[in-house]
């Protein structure tokens, strides 16, 4: 059995640095929590379970503990209550989304009705709209093709960090027959986009394509529905223990991607067990 990893897949430079300080932080100190997952990936959610972190849901849950801000970022004004409450916190925002932040603030003040492609709950997305007045998050094709005529307001166009490259072209086709002025950003960032782009290239050449990511994964799951286009042999799972080994029979040759937040423990044991095979 052949097996091949696609060129870019697994942690990007936001989850490594996250990843990084997670564990220099809890290195130091005894009593540490994250509000929220640090990044979107069960196994690293059992790793640092492991050493002692603390996954709460509320601010109020914090305590005495030592606070660990996740690669999502969190609100400014929930930043602000963790510093009027003087607890001690470190900040793994994604550097992207903290920038693409500034950007949607910066459209907003220059005059622009902010149009955002992403998922509508999503962590990154509170984040960055946090303090947006004039905005609305769309999830869909068909969300964006149901808007009326945009002709009378100044648009400006972001998307989540981990969107479809490919639908966020379509997003720009559809409103430029409905606005007369539109600003797009292309906020989906290059590990994002190198990442599709091997991962439906790889997906073309195998019998089957495996993809490495939990189900709560944004990035993870496009991974899974651009593969599933190219391949209708394309599996999602967190781990290879997962597999269920007779979807196996009749494959010679086996691809494997990963989602951002997928470690690299995680893919190196999927291809250990298929090159064994």
């Amino acid at each position: 059995m052949k097996v091949k990893i696609a060129k870019y897949a697994g942690f990007c430079i936001g989850v490594k640095r996250a990843f990084k300080l997670t564990e220099e932080v809890l290195s130091k100190n005894k009593n540490v929590c994250a509000l929220g997952e640090i990044v979107h990936n069960k196994s690293v959610r059992e790793y640092f379970e492991k050493k002692g972190l603390k996954i709460i849901d509320d601010i109020k849950d914090i305590g005495d503990k030592t606070l660990i801000i996740r690669a999502h970022g969190i609100p400014d004004s929930l930043r602000k209550v963790i510093e009027k409450k003087k607890i001690k916190y470190f900040d793994a925002t994604c550097p992207y989304v903290t920038k693409f932040k500034i950007v949607a603030e910066r459209l907003e003040k220059e005059g622009y009705f902010i149009l955002i492609f992403g998922d509508k709950e999503h962590a990154e997305l509170k984040t960055i709209s946090c303090n947006l007045k004039n905005y609305k998050i769309l999830s869909t094709i068909k969300e964006f093709q149901s808007l009326p005529s945009l002709s009378n307001k100044r648009i400006g166009l972001i998307a989540q960090t981990t969107q479809s490259v490919e639908l966020f072209k379509k997003v720009i086709e559809i409103l430029v027959d409905k606005t007369y002025e539109l600003h797009i950003f292309n906020t989906i960032c290059d590990a994002t986009k190198l990442r599709q782009f091997s991962a439906i290239d790889l997906a073309g050449k195998v019998d089957l394509m495996v993809v490495l990511g939990s189900e709560n994964s944004a990035n993870t799951n496009r991974l899974y529905n651009m593969c599933k286009k190219i391949n209708s042999n394309t599996i999602r799972i967190n781990n290879i223990h997962q597999l269920d080994k007779r979807i196996l029979r009749g494959k010679n040759t086996i691809g494997i991607t990963a989602g951002a937040s997928t470690p690299q423990w995680v893919i190196t044991e999927a291809y250990n067990f298929f090159r064994k095979i």
